[in-house]
């Protein structure tokens, strides 16, 4: 447990949870941009370690640049996006990924759609680490998610509270008054993430080929929580949930 200011935080993800998520997120990007040169632009301050972590792992050819944008004051959002730090290159024509720390209510993504539409992208994208699918209610498609997680503040791996907080290598979150109320969230999010996680090896495979290790108990966790009766496909030696996966 930490303390910043006059809030105490306990630890919520670990650096190895953040480190797969982010190794899968550039392994789904390198499978969609393998014949361009896409434009990251990572959403300052809090998407920097993001940035420099997804970058390290991808092995493509890419530029990268950075936009300041801000909406949050202490641990609530205020719903009005600033732009500080604005695009300063030509992406006309480009393919552009847009990388967040975080996405809640959307807003900041909503703005930036707006601004890239001016500049004539050819893709937009949008690669956020972490999301919170309940505060978030835009109809924006992001197309990688790390990590999703309950609607509640964190900090750590960029994110801060009041500027403490964003050299931490893990993530953690405001403790819990009620512990009961913490450990539900915490089985919730580690089913969500143990389908996300399941979902990429089994695309990694049937695409690639590549040697992923799956676990048995998380497949039957995937058919549980989907409710539905799996249709195997063996390839590489492997059971595939690739129609249910991937339905298009």
């Amino acid at each position: 447990m930490i303390q910043l200011h006059d809030k105490k935080f306990e630890v919520f993800i670990s650096g190895a949870e953040i480190n797969f998520a982010i190794e899968n997120m550039a392994k789904q990007i390198e499978d969609d941009f393998f014949d361009d040169v896409p434009v990251f632009i990572g959403v300052l301050n809090g998407s920097f370690m993001v940035v420099s972590d997804l970058l390290k792992k991808y092995n493509q050819p890419c530029e990268v640049s950075f936009v300041k944008m801000a909406s949050y004051e202490g641990t609530q959002t205020t719903n009005e996006v600033k732009q500080l730090i604005g695009v300063n290159q030509n992406l006309e024509g480009r393919s552009v990924i847009i990388v967040e720390d975080i996405v809640d209510t959307g807003n900041t993504i909503e703005e930036l759609k707006a601004i890239l539409k001016e500049h004539n992208v050819k893709h937009f994208k949008i690669a956020t680490l972490f999301l919170k699918p309940e505060a978030y209610k835009k109809d924006i498609k992001l197309d990688y998610v790390g990590i999703r997680i309950p609607n509640k503040f964190i900090v750590g791996f960029g994110l801060d509270y009041d500027g403490l907080g964003r050299n931490l290598p893990e993530v953690y979150k405001l403790k819990d008054k009620l512990e009961s109320t913490s450990k539900f969230e915490k089985i919730k999010v580690n089913v969500s993430n143990k389908i996300s996680i399941l979902k990429s090896k089994i695309k990694r495979t049937f695409h690639h080929g590549e040697d992923v290790v799956i676990d048995w108990n998380d497949v039957k966790l995937f058919n549980e929580t989907e409710k539905k009766d799996p249709h195997f496909i063996i390839n590489k030696k492997l059971f595939c949930l690739y129609q249910y996966c991937f339905p298009d």
